[in-house]
């Protein structure tokens, strides 16, 4: 990779991790995005030319990847092609862009659009998934930001470029000491052994095939509900992903259980928190993996039994550097792939046809409280922002959390003919939370419903 402050080059060998992403391409639209709304205007001029320099400061947005068979590369593109930025005059051109897919294999890897509207500005920047992972997709909005705040207080500012940094997840988790990576392995090995059984899952009644375009599906709960999560969670040592997460087994289990089958969900782990050294806290590359705690047929009669059940299993994975062992595996087995892969064959192929990227019919992703500091543009801090997931081919399902000034979100996108089965399921689990008394919990889901989008 570059040093800090040369010219990025020209051509750049494509790791194998970008190639399973780019495999994948044809069963997702492999974006993240983040929308913001602010309830003032934003500057057209200074947020286009922020977006200009962030391709400087964050080169390998201004990559196309070339995914010809005998050398896989990325390739950097010429300053004609690097625009990002483009403005939505009407609602329903904005809505449009939400969940369309980018080309990677044209570039660059970043949209931002800016849609107008006399009361308050919204703001959508997406990140194709095949560079960065939703914690990427955070860093580089608040240098949007920052950015952007920059050039209203000295529109002749300009940073120093930046050279790319080492991204390749097979190199950067070799900083982890051999014996941690195998006492990972062997610890996640036993915690496993037990909830492979039973073999069938329990599953949400989803269509079997995605129809029709991406959409997304949002459910905003206002504040102060975040806290009253935090809360009820702190008050029987939990965390608010615990609390989400018993949630959605116990909505889960709703959705028609008989008790045999496994009731088991996925979630996502930031590798840079858990596992890696201080220096990779703000790396742009894909560092998140799963996790399993699976709850079987553990589920309990109540919710704080559910609770306990969970905060359990996550605890202990907690303790065992959680989502080291599955990335571990994934690397291994997309190396395996691409070495087993004739030379000759097109790059998408792919034998992931037909599977989500976890390999199970439910993940939950949480992206964490966002900064409101992170997100300032200028003098104008959003109202609201969340985080909206990249869509996996139904039956499968990925939910998005993300928190923002003291309420939460819950996100999801999926094929035009899943819109209504998981907007019912994101209601269900919004039912479960412990949010004031029944008849306010009944009140939050009605109100989440209106925000359906």
């Amino acid at each position: 990779m570059s040093p800090p402050g040369a010219q990025a080059a020209d051509l750049v060998p494509a790791n194998s991790v970008d190639l399973a992403f780019h495999r994948w391409r044809d069963r997702t639209n492999g974006v993240i995005g983040l929308e913001c709304e602010f309830a003032g205007r934003l500057d057209e001029l200074a947020l286009r030319k922020a977006c200009e320099l962030l391709l400087d400061v964050e080169p390998v947005l201004a990559y196309r990847l070339d995914g010809e068979p005998s050398r896989p590369r990325w390739v950097r593109l010429p300053a004609r092609e690097r625009t990002v930025f483009t403005v939505a005059d009407r609602e329903d051109a904005y809505e449009a862009l939400r969940c369309t897919r980018l080309d990677e294999t044209r570039g660059p890897q970043l949209a931002v659009c800016l849609r107008p509207r006399g009361a308050g500005d919204r703001l959508l920047v997406k990140l194709a998934h095949l560079v960065g992972d939703g914690v990427s997709l955070q860093l580089l909005v608040a240098r949007l930001a920052a950015l952007y705040s920059s050039l209203l207080l000295d529109p002749t500012c300009r940073p120093r470029p930046r050279g790319l940094k080492p991204r390749d997840p097979r190199e950067i988790l070799a900083s982890v000491p051999r014996l941690v990576r195998l006492g990972a392995l062997v610890r996640f090995a036993l915690f496993m052994a037990p909830r492979l059984r039973p073999r069938g899952t329990h599953r949400l009644p989803l269509p079997q095939q995605p129809a029709g375009p991406w959409r997304p599906v949002v459910r905003h709960v206002r504040s102060p509900s975040l806290s009253f999560v935090a809360t009820y969670g702190k008050e029987r040592g939990a965390t608010v992903n615990d609390v989400f997460l018993a949630a959605a087994y116990r909505a889960l289990a709703a959705e028609g259980w008989d008790g045999a089958s496994g009731l088991r969900i996925v979630i996502t782990v930031d590798l840079r928190r858990w596992c890696l050294p201080p220096e990779h806290a703000t790396t742009i590359a894909n560092l998140s993996a799963w996790d399993c705690p699976y709850l079987v047929r553990d589920l309990g009669r109540s919710f704080d039994e559910t609770l306990a059940r969970v905060s359990a299993l996550t605890q202990r994975r907690k303790n065992s550097r959680p989502g080291l062992a599955l990335a571990l595996v994934a690397l291994r087995l997309v190396a395996r792939l691409e070495n087993a892969r004739p030379r000759s064959a097109p790059r998408g192929s792919s034998s992931f046809r037909g599977r989500s990227a976890s390999g199970a019919a439910l993940t939950l992703s949480n992206e964490g409280l966002l900064d409101d500091s992170q997100l300032r543009f200028g003098e104008e801090t959003p109202i609201r922002a969340h985080v909206l997931p990249p869509a996996v081919p139904l039956p499968s399902l990925q939910l998005c959390l993300s928190g923002y000034d003291g309420g939460f979100t819950l996100t999801a996108v999926t094929a035009e003919n899943g819109l209504e089965p998981v907007g019912q399921f994101l209601d269900a689990l919004l039912g479960e939370l412990p949010i004031g008394a029944t008849a306010d919990r009944r009140r939050v889901g009605r109100e989440a419903a209106a925000t359906l989008s």
